[in-house]
């Protein structure tokens, strides 16, 4: 019975390789790249330092860098300088960068760096507004004198 079997299993085999094709010719598809979405939000970040302008520390002399990582440009609305109960005791609007630094505008991927002097705070503030109507603040903490 073996032998009656074998030719069979050949010509099945045969068969079975002839319907898959020569897979050399076939080509396999590119996949189609996904595009980058437009961005859709500025990401500021404020760091800084600070040195005390009297031996008491009340007053600082900030010195800050704003930055915007994020794909889209900002229009800066004020600086805070609040203290441990988030009070106000510094604010300047954006009148305050307009008449200082030039302008109130952080571009995409753009550095401002600036001095700022008043009281010692336990958090400066800078607020702003993307281009696509996003607000947000960036805040900094000094490493406050013990």
């Amino acid at each position: 019975m073996n032998a009656k079997l074998a030719p069979i299993l050949v010509v099945i085999v045969m068969t079975m390789m002839a319907c898959g094709g020569d897979s050399s010719s076939t080509t396999t598809p590119t996949p189609t790249p996904t595009p980058t979405p437009p961005p859709t939000n500025a990401v500021i970040t404020l760091t800084g330092s600070f040195e005390c302008t009297d031996s008491f520390c009340d007053g600082a002399i900030y010195d800050l860098t704003l930055r915007n990582t994020g794909g889209v440009g900002a229009n800066l609305n004020f600086v805070r300088v609040e203290n441990r109960n988030r009070q106000a005791i510094l604010e300047l609007g954006a009148s305050h960068f307009k008449n200082f630094l030039g302008g109130n505008r952080l571009e995409a991927g753009a550095r401002l760096d600036f001095l700022l002097t008043g009281q010692l705070g336990f958090v400066v503030l800078v607020g702003y507004r993307d281009d696509n109507g996003n607000r947000g603040e960036a805040e900094y903490f000094p490493d406050l004198p013990r």
